[in-house]
């Protein structure tokens, strides 16, 4: 869901989420707002965890046209970020 809201193809609600800023990556960049949650169990919620996880992944993931690719690169990532822990 999240791999679709740089195009035109994204739902309204993650549409609003989205907003672009001029951080360490280039200013195409989109990152998605992570809601402020005041407790750990708030933290662990779908509404917090995806745009945080989403927000963490690199650049040359996210650009992938092809969601088979995109699969493919962001379970790599992950599994690489697992064996070095």
């Amino acid at each position: 869901m999240y791999m679709e809201s740089g195009t035109n193809e994204e739902p309204k609600d993650v549409e609003r989420l989205i907003w672009k800023t001029r951080a360490m990556r280039s200013f195409d960049q989109q990152f998605l707002q992570i809601p402020y949650m005041n407790n750990e169990f708030g933290q662990r919620s779908f509404n917090y965890c995806s745009p945080k996880i989403w927000n963490e992944i690199p650049a040359i993931i996210e650009a992938s046209a092809i969601v088979a690719t995109f699969k493919r690169r962001v379970k790599s990532y992950f599994l690489s970020q697992l064996a070095t822990q």
